[in-house]
């Protein structure tokens, strides 16, 4: 079996190191180097900090779904599960899905029942998805009508984003 581990290991180090190959050769050296080059160091690290941020907030709710089924995995093991579904849903041709088999074969690897595991993928999912519309509508109500609304409107509006948010 650690044979079987290490040959998969192995053979995913070889796919993604041809993968990131070949992105240099689509995109061109020079192409990043010139990006690098406009990139203010301290403004990465915030962008990053707060990509993680929100990254570990996507994991937090997931933790919170599998508890509430009835199962403790560590937050430590989701986030790399997060971290391999993420990654498969970028090399799937849809936008953000992609990744759910993956991390619902973690779990059931983790020993969580199949239903389980898949019911907390598509809660978390449908919470994503759910979060993602409220603040897209939001969005077209502040931008779309809350530049004709009046201020009082506007303050309306901006409530209901923060509690949106909350």
């Amino acid at each position: 079996m650690k044979i079987k581990k290490r040959y998969i290991q192995y053979l995913s180090l070889v796919i993604g190191t041809v993968l990131f190959i070949g992105a240099f050769k689509y995109t061109g050296v020079q192409s990043l180097i010139r990006t690098l080059r406009i990139v203010n160091p301290s403004s990465f690290f915030i962008y990053l900090g707060i990509s993680i941020s929100i990254f570990f907030g996507f994991v937090l709710r997931w933790y919170i779904i599998i508890r509430c089924h009835g199962h403790r995995i560590s937050l430590g093991k989701l986030f790399n599960y997060r971290v391999a579904g993420f990654a498969v849903s970028y090399l799937t041709p849809s936008a953000r899905l992609g990744g759910e088999p993956v991390r619902t074969y973690f779990l059931v690897k983790n020993q969580v029942p199949i239903e389980k595991a898949i019911s907390s993928v598509f809660i978390d999912k449908g919470l994503e998805f759910t979060a993602n519309a409220v603040m897209t509508i939001m969005a077209l109500l502040f931008f779309g009508f809350g530049l004709f609304a009046s201020p009082g409107l506007r303050w309306v509006l901006l409530l209901i984003i923060a509690i949106s948010l909350g």
